[in-house]
């Protein structure tokens, strides 16, 4: 078994972050990489994001709590699950084929 620091991030994962990094996830680049990967839960710990040595925190709890496009679905202890409402990446479909 490979120990954390041998772990490789695949990089979809990697390039979400730096998508995620410059555009939040409720705004119409963010949501269209979330939705591209099929992500449909986000989840956010108990440090919030800043987990690592010169961690920054992409996003806050607040963010998804103010967005129509995301429900809470757990919160404890610091810890949110948030569910990405499916007219979320429907949407985006419906804009793309009005488009095309």
């Amino acid at each position: 078994m490979k120990s954390r620091s041998q772990r490789i991030i695949p990089k979809k994962v990697v390039d979400l972050i730096a998508v995620l990094e410059n555009n939040p996830p409720d705004s119409p680049v963010g949501l269209a990489s979330i939705c591209q990967m099929g992500i449909s839960y986000v989840y956010i710990g108990q440090k919030q994001g800043m987990v690592g040595l010169g961690a920054r925190q992409l996003f806050n709890r607040d963010l998804f709590l103010k967005s129509d496009l995301f429900s809470e679905v757990y919160y404890q202890d610091r810890v949110s699950i948030f569910s990405i409402k499916p007219q979320a990446c429907q949407s985006l479909t419906k804009s793309d084929d009005a488009q095309n």
